[in-house]
């Protein structure tokens, strides 16, 4: 007979995701204050940002290594199962580039739809125009997440080095945090159901952002 879900034991108390949900809602809901302005934030030091940015991974990994710990469990066992060996990590890189394309592809697909719905039930034009060099750039009050992007972006090469290194240690901390430790802390709550794990990661993660 099919035995049903597989349950899992909650990897972690409840208090403790509770008050990780909780920071990481807290956290985002201060950068959007911080760009709801007329003109959106103004970033002074890229590096200082990044600084900051590092600091509050590694906060946050030190949390869920803190709360598995209450559990007896081990760090290293929310990321599953990693084969070190060559072909596996070429075959891993491969899917990672592919899909960062068809990703790109398919936000940049939704961004044009949106913008055109949004100027269509406006009435206003698109508003896309061209700077003195031609390139094309975007005008109006509704741009502020674009102009706040590109505030972040590293201008030259001490800042791109120190991007590359954020970026590695963000996709580790958010692979730990909201694929290792809160997807399968809702995936126990739910009684073995992976599809609810991984709904409320993903409803959690995009909050986050």
């Amino acid at each position: 007979p099919d035995p049903g879900p597989r349950r899992l034991a909650p990897i972690a108390p409840v208090w403790h995701t509770v008050v990780l949900i909780l920071v990481i809602l807290a956290v985002s809901a201060l950068g959007f204050m911080r760009h709801s302005g007329p003109h959106g934030a103004v970033v002074v030091n890229r590096l200082h940002t990044y600084g900051t940015t590092a600091i509050l991974e590694v906060v946050l990994i030190g949390w869920v290594a803190l709360g598995v710990k209450l559990r007896g469990a081990r760090l290293r066992s929310l990321l599953g199962n990693v084969s070190i060996m060559l072909k596996a990590i070429l075959v891993d890189f491969g899917i990672a580039i592919v899909f960062w394309v068809l990703s790109m592809m398919a936000l940049a697909t939704v961004a044009m739809m949106w913008i055109s719905v949004e100027s269509w039930i406006t009435h206003k034009p698109i508003p896309i125009q061209t700077d003195k060099s031609g390139k094309p750039t975007m005008t109006g009050r509704d741009d502020r997440a674009a102009k706040a992007v590109v505030q972040l972006a590293p201008t030259n090469g001490k800042e791109a080095a120190a991007w590359l290194m954020l970026c590695m240690l963000v996709g580790v901390a958010e692979e730990l945090v909201f694929r290792g430790y809160l997807q399968t802390q809702f995936t126990a709550w739910a009684k073995g159901a992976a599809a609810a794990g991984v709904v409320f990661s993903a409803m959690t993660f995009g909050a986050a952002h």
